[in-house]
């Protein structure tokens, strides 16, 4: 038996619901989706009833036999040489520091959620800029309080 493709070309709004659940049991699920079914008498049938609603396109046997045909994937897929994977593996070994001096991020000094989300607000992000702001710089900042103050100068370490 010959294979049929049918796409939902057109919305049903404005037609008969028996026409919805016809294209339902073709199995379309959403507007331009397309289904294939065997052509047998009862689904062109159905298909007769919904003609104007739907595309019907005869599937051809070329087309299955390259669609049936397994991807030929190690074949395609790109060669690694053994010097690219020496330097990959190289690349993997240099891990970055993590040091807690002037360059750290604000995130890696364990404040409050409170207090880094005011910071990230205000687009203060590193300890360094923390350090070179005065008390009265960090205070002015909105939602910024002497608890959170106090909260920084704990964790920098420093009095300002």
């Amino acid at each position: 038996m010959a294979e049929i493709k049918i796409t939902w070309k057109k919305s049903c709004i404005g037609f008969p619901s028996k026409q919805e659940r016809i294209i339902e049991s073709l199995g379309l699920k959403r507007l331009h989706h397309s289904v294939i079914h065997q052509d047998s008498p009862t689904i062109m049938g159905m298909v007769n009833k919904v003609i104007h609603l739907v595309q019907v396109e005869e599937v051809l046997e070329e087309a299955k036999q390259a669609s049936k045909q397994p991807a030929r994937a190690k074949s395609t897929a790109p060669k690694t040489t053994p010097a690219k994977e020496k330097v990959e593996s190289e690349v993997e070994e240099i891990q970055p520091s993590t040091n807690t001096g002037q360059g750290s991020t604000i995130e890696s000094l364990g404040l409050s959620v409170r207090t880094l989300n005011i910071l990230k607000k205000a687009d203060i992000s590193s300890v360094e800029q923390i350090t070179q702001m005065t008390d009265a710089e960090l205070l002015s900042i909105p939602s910024f309080g002497a608890k959170s103050l106090d909260e920084l100068k704990e964790k920098i370490g420093t009095s300002k």
